[in-house]
């Protein structure tokens, strides 16, 4: 889409879905299959003659419940991706704003009393993703990256055959691919926020939960990938200034009575990833990492192994150039915790 404006610029795109899925069974099989794609901005072009005020919001809602009553199988998934803006070019004859801000929160549950009980989630969330922006006064642009997500499998079978499990993969991105041109004053901001609460239940058998468990063998795929800027061009005529915030909070426990509990969560953070920066003016950049890891895996009878890892980087690799004064703060504040026990 192509958009010329020969004044000012006052825009605000919005999408939101909402996915609900409910499966119920006496004997069989029940599945419940949540899944949704959400979009704000898709490749917009645009050029305004005066300032310019760019809002997109773009948000999921919903959750998937399978339950099986007698016997047989119960699995329920949630499949959500949610982006302000993919793609966008704009051309600005004096102040720029630009926020963007993605959001996805499901919840996923499944319950048997034999068999299996299975609840997983694949969930993505982006603010802002491939955008090339150039104006001729101040720049102030934003993207936020939300996911609130809860999984949990409950298998109450009398069977060492009756398991439990839960998992998922989680990414959020703040702002990724972008090419800014300020002539005045820039302010740039990219936050990415995750939190994911996890636990798969069993009885009598296997109780397995991975929170970083994308479906593939691939070990880097297998990390929840969280950043909340990535991949930044910037050029300013003036001073500037440039946060990247990466959030975490997962807690992912497994508890079986009778046989054998594992437990798994890995998460890759990064504050700022990659920035080339060119300031004519004095600047500051902030590059934050908080995530907090609990793993936990409980059996009273058989084995248990919990796993927890975290790869966190405040500011990671890139070019900068200020020709003022700059302030550079990198920080990572990051609690990682395996909580193993078995009785017997």
């Amino acid at each position: 889409m192509d958009i010329s404006i020969g004044g000012l610029s006052d825009l605000l795109a919005q999408a939101q879905g909402t996915a609900d899925a409910d499966a119920s069974t006496v004997s069989g099989q029940a599945t419940a299959l949540a899944a949704q794609q959400s979009m704000g901005i898709e490749d917009l072009e645009m050029l305004i003659s005066s300032d310019s005020d760019l809002n997109a919001i773009s948000s999921i809602f919903g959750g998937a419940n399978a339950e099986n009553i007698t016997a047989g199988i119960a699995e329920a998934d949630i499949d959500f991706d949610a982006t302000g803006i993919d793609g966008i070019s704009m051309s600005i004859g004096g102040i720029g704003t630009l926020a963007s801000t993605a959001s996805v929160n499901g919840s996923s549950d499944a319950s048997s009393v034999s068999e299996m009980a299975q609840a997983s989630a694949d969930m993505d969330a982006t603010g802002i993703n491939d955008a090339h922006l150039f104006s001729s006064s101040d720049g102030d642009i934003s993207g936020t990256a939300v996911i609130d997500a809860t999984v949990n499998s409950i298998n109450i079978g009398t069977e060492s055959i009756d398991k439990a499990f839960a998992f998922g993969d989680f990414d959020a991105e703040g702002i990724t691919e972008i090419e800014l041109g300020v002539g005045g004053i820039a302010s740039l901001i990219g936050q990415a926020q995750v939190t994911v609460d996890m636990n798969a239940s069993s009885v009598q058998g296997k109780a397995q939960a991975n929170s970083a468990d994308s479906g593939t063998d691939t070990i880097v795929d297998d990390l929840n990938q969280i950043t909340g800027l990535g991949n930044v061009e910037l050029d300013g005529a003036s001073v500037g200034s440039i946060v990247g915030m990466a959030v975490g909070d997962f807690s992912t426990t497994a508890e079986s009575v009778s046989s054998d509990a594992e437990a798994n969560a890995a998460q890759s953070m990064r504050g700022i990833e990659n920035l080339n920066l060119d300031l004519g003016g004095s600047g500051s950049i902030n590059a934050i990492v908080n995530d907090t890891n609990y793993v936990s895996a409980s059996s009273v009878s058989g084995n248990a192994s919990a796993t927890a890892s975290v790869d966190a980087i405040g500011l990671d690799g890139g070019d900068i150039h200020i020709a003022g004064d700059a302030t550079i703060v990198a920080s990572v504040n990051a609690q990682s915790d395996a909580v193993a026990s078995t009785v017997g």
